[in-house]
């Protein structure tokens, strides 16, 4: 299972290695600050800073264009290519936080009936300009696989901006104006450190020279406003017609599930894209990249999120307070989501790579709409059922999106069923374990402090599978999973090192294709 670091299959294992050993701090840190702030701030400042991130995470896709991707996707990029990109993404984003500044009160008050919200539109304008400057630099170290600079800028400057600003200025009683600080301290540092890195990313030519990257680039456009409607369809009914506290209540608890998931697969999202572009012409590659990528990432999804769905009331109580009481009836359904959200998430960048985002840009369309509608449909029922709509959009988008991948890439039925049957097996050992220790602790020790129970939960729910996964490994890889062990356990050999690591290693190197 030797392989050539040279080679794009090596260098693309290194680049996912280094997203994922990111990972860990990122989630780490994100988690820590996100539960800290929450705890400092409460749901109504939350909310308020919440309805600025709406806006401008449908400004930013608009001003972006969808050329970060087209510049990763082209398989040749000029100096004047680059240039006219960074200069069309400049010139749109100073018109954009100038529309975002002058019409915040309209903004606020007339789409989201909250006037409190003016001042932090207004304040959160200038960031369109940061994000645009480093978008070109962002995206060349994508297209070179320098995953490593990426993910020690990603780290680095959330660990300034969230932890250090954002904590220190609530601490301080900034109130919402922390989460403003914490946001501009990530983003410049975050845009400083990608232009010294990836120099010559910054080049300025006509920004109207028409540079062969429009059409691929308005697909991708397209479809990222069109999963914006999906991903955040649901806080804009919150924060219109619940309210900032609600607003803030829900982006909290959505949070703490969509961190980990987000990181999950964007990481690997980061290195899928390129690398099929670069395989593109052939099917074998794509289909076993694919397979791979699902396996690893049920293996890690389905645990996870069913541990945060079935110990909901255990991880509100310990990590966010009393404040957040009730973030324990949303965590279940919004945890359920990550599953099929991280699954879907895989199909995209590989349809994209392959030169077919338009079949995502259909699926995403029709989902949308159906979205829009059940939203319409639940907007006077309670905030949990709106929670359950997402969960069951999320697991309608991922099946279609699946099947449209299937086709393309020859993956069978059965391809799928050995891909995600060990996560499932693992979901559900966890799930059992948990409840039957609930049962015991309900019984035993019925006034258990918060943190203590979650970590009763949290310890027999993995701890549970950990030994099934040591005691009976071939039954929860194959042999995709299994060649990304092995392909692993080259490149990192003292992972070889770990309690029952050799007899796993073993079974990879039988189930290896």
């Amino acid at each position: 299972m030797s392989s050539n670091p040279n080679s794009l299959t090596g260098r693309s294992l290194r680049a996912i290695k280094w997203n994922y050993l990111g990972t860990v701090g990122r989630i780490l840190a994100q988690l820590v600050s996100q539960i800290i702030l929450a705890r400092l701030l409460g749901p109504e400042p939350t909310g308020l800073f919440g309805y600025a991130l709406l806006v401008v995470s449908l400004s930013a896709l608009v001003t972006e264009m969808g050329l970060s991707s087209a510049l990763v996707q082209t398989s040749t990029l000029s100096k004047e290519q680059l240039g006219a990109v960074v200069s069309r993404l400049l010139l749109v984003a100073v018109v954009a936080s100038c529309a975002m500044f002058f019409l915040a009160e309209w903004i606020a008050t007339a789409l989201f009936h909250a006037p409190e919200a003016v001042p932090v539109l207004r304040a959160v304008a200038p960031t369109f300009i940061v994000s645009a400057l480093s978008i070109s630099p962002a995206a060349l170290l994508r297209r070179e696989l320098q995953f490593r600079a990426l993910t020690l800028i990603g780290l680095g400057s959330y660990l300034f901006g969230y932890v250090i600003v954002g904590v220190g200025v609530a601490l301080a009683g900034g109130g919402v104006w922390s989460l403003v600080a914490a946001w501009f301290a990530q983003s410049i540092s975050a845009c400083v450190a990608l232009n010294l890195v990836a120099r010559g990313s910054f080049a300025l030519e006509n920004p109207f020279f028409t540079n062969g990257l429009e059409g691929f680039g308005t697909i991708i456009l397209f479809t990222n406003l069109v999963n914006w409607v999906i991903e955040y369809g649901t806080q804009v009914l919150v924060g219109r017609v619940f309210g900032p506290s609600s607003l803030g209540l829900y982006n909290v608890t959505n949070n703490l599930v969509r961190t980990p998931a987000n990181h999950l697969v964007v990481n690997l999202q980061t290195v899928l894209f390129p690398t099929s572009a670069r395989v593109q012409d052939n099917p074998a590659s794509l289909r076993r990249a694919y397979l791979t990528a699902l396996s690893g990432v049920a293996l890690v999804a389905f645990p996870v999120f069913t541990f945060a769905a079935v110990s909901a009331s255990a991880i509100v109580d310990a990590l966010l307070g009393a404040k957040w009481v009730g973030a324990s009836q949303l965590l279940p359904p919004l945890a359920l989501a990550m599953i099929p959200h991280s699954a879907m998430a895989i199909a995209g960048p590989m349809l994209n790579g392959k030169g077919e985002p338009g079949v995502e840009l259909r699926v995403q369309i029709v989902t949308a709409l159906i979205f829009v509608a059940s939203l319409i449909a639940v907007s006077a029922r309670p905030l949990v059922d709106i929670a359950w709509v997402l969960t069951a959009i999320y697991t309608l988008r991922c099946v279609w999106m699946t099947a449209e991948v299937c086709k393309r890439f020859h993956v069978t039925a059965k391809d799928l069923y050995l891909a995600l049957r060990g996560s499932v097996l693992l979901a559900t050992v966890l799930a059992v374990s948990i409840m039957a220790t609930e049962t015991v602790v309900q019984i035993a020790m019925p006034i258990l402090a918060a943190i203590p129970h979650l970590l009763v939960q949290a310890t027999v729910g993995f701890g549970a599978v950990a030994i099934f996964l040591l005691l009976f490994p071939a039954a929860f890889l194959d042999s995709h999973l299994a060649w990304l062990l092995g392909r692993i356990l080259d490149t990192t050999p003292a992972l070889a090192r770990f309690p029952g690591m050799t007899r796993i290693a073993r079974i990879a190197i039988r189930k290896c294709p």
